[in-house]
């Protein structure tokens, strides 16, 4: 037996964010209001069945809404990358200040030997 994809095309989305519902029919079974046998392009992220002029297009908003989630993930990996990063150079400058001290010390040692022997 034959069969063809029919989307039951809402006017809200559903509580997934969904436009539409598929069903696999038969090749021959009758499109009536509400449904439609026109395939989704595959270039649409976020379909959505645009009944004024009958074809699917973006949902923009939906769109949008992951773009936002996305680019608030992005903030916070940068955020504890920008934490790690300053913790890092705390602990590189706590180094690198307890070498200039033994360093200073050093060299203290070295001209009390200097003036010492003078």
């Amino acid at each position: 037996m034959e069969t063809k994809i029919i989307y039951e095309a809402f006017h809200e989305a559903d509580e997934n964010g969904k436009w539409y519902r598929e069903f696999i029919v038969p090749v021959d079974f009758p499109v009536t209001y509400g449904f439609t046998d026109i395939k989704i392009p595959e270039d649409l992220s976020y379909p959505k069945w645009n009944w004024s002029i009958g074809q699917w297009e973006e949902d923009q908003e939906q769109k949008d809404k992951n773009r936002i989630s996305d680019l608030g993930k992005n903030l916070e990996k940068i955020g504890k990358s920008l934490e790690d990063l300053s913790k890092s150079q705390s602990e590189l400058n706590e180094s690198q200040n307890s070498q200039l001290t033994d360093v200073q010390l050093a060299l203290a040692e070295v001209y009390e030997t200097i003036l010492g022997g003078i």
